[in-house]
């Protein structure tokens, strides 16, 4: 089985620089919500299929890949992250209806390309939406060392699918994401 495809935290760094560097052709707020999906393991369309309950954005069983509900604790900003992408979101069965007018809201899809955009204006090739799920899960991972603790937050079908992660070298992990480290003044 081919690993996952994670973004160190250089190669992230590359990709919100290009962002930052090209307001003409990337929307700042696209910065923002990559940093929702990286630090929360979320897959694309969860949070338009969830619901705001306080601090607590919850997914129904009926909208999970894995037909388990997935409970997600935000943060303020990561609150009015959500609420800013589901105002200017439109699901596609929506488009050109009153609830998403062609013209002012995206669609799910639109998140996906320009990341995919940003990735390779940054030089970095093989790499899609994903993938911040990906990276997630590895920082995630390195953070706690308990796969079984990843495994339950982002509602994988199975420990197996989870263990992929566990394969990758830790000193490796350490030196693509040095913030994760006890001892470094960023860690968290």
């Amino acid at each position: 089985t081919e690993s996952p495809r994670y973004l160190s935290n250089s190669e992230y760094e590359c990709i919100l620089n290009i962002i930052s560097e090209f307001p003409e052709k990337y929307d700042s707020f696209l910065s923002d919500v990559f940093n929702l999906y990286r630090d929360t393991g979320m897959r694309l369309k969860e949070p338009f299929y969830a619901k705001l309950d306080g601090e607590w954005l919850t997914i129904k069983a009926i909208n999970a890949k894995t037909n388990r509900p997935r409970y997600i604790e935000l943060t303020t900003n990561q609150i009015a992250i959500v609420k800013k992408l589901k105002s200017i979101t439109h699901l596609k069965e929506e488009r050109g209806t009153k609830l998403a007018p062609v013209k002012k809201t995206h669609d799910i899809g639109y998140y996906s390309r320009m990341f995919k955009m940003a990735c390779i204006d940054a030089g970095i090739n093989d790499c899609k939406f994903h993938c911040l799920r990906h990276t997630y899960c590895v920082r995630e991972y390195l953070r706690t060392n308990d796969i079984y603790a990843v495994a339950k937050k982002t509602t994988h079908g199975s420990i197996d699918t989870v263990l992929v992660y566990t394969k990758f070298d830790i000193r490796k992990l350490r030196s693509d994401f040095p913030d994760l480290i006890e001892g470094n003044k960023s860690y968290k």
